[in-house]
């Protein structure tokens, strides 16, 4: 099964380590339905990843880091927040496959050198057993 990359992975190869940079997602549309006020305009910046999150919330919804408690900057479209700025977006290094090599080809000798030594083996053990048979008939007779 694939193994998929997340933020701030590391991906080390050899003596080279790499950080993964997730693509940051697009926020979900948070227009309020008719009848309901809008949303308030105060955001919390996320000190890891610079994402706006909700004045209420006690973790960044875009990477999941703790935000701290005091960290409250009122936004508008018109300003720009002084005490984070946004990080431009850098194409992921993408790892290419290592090049892989097919084994180096098996040297054969000539398919009769291995039939030639067989049958000097057979040669040689019937030899050995015929001494041996007579070796055995002269002994007790």
């Amino acid at each position: 099964a694939p193994r998929f990359l997340h933020h701030d992975d590391v991906i080390v190869m050899g003596d080279v380590s790499l950080f993964f940079i997730a693509r940051p997602e697009p926020a979900p549309d948070r227009t309020p339905p008719r009848g309901l006020s809008q949303p308030e305009t105060a955001r919390r910046f996320c000190p890891r990843c610079g994402a706006a999150n909700l004045p209420t919330a006690s973790h960044c919804e875009h990477c999941g880091a703790p935000l701290p408690t005091t960290s409250v900057v009122a936004w508008s479209e018109d300003r720009v927040p002084t005490t984070a700025r946004p990080v431009a977006f850098q194409e992921p290094v993408i790892a290419r496959p290592f090049p892989t090599t097919s084994p180096p080809p098996t040297r054969r000798g000539r398919p009769t050198t291995a039939w030639v030594l067989i049958l000097l083996l057979v040669i040689l053990t019937l030899s050995l057993l015929c001494i041996l048979g007579m070796l055995a008939a002269y002994l007790f007779a």
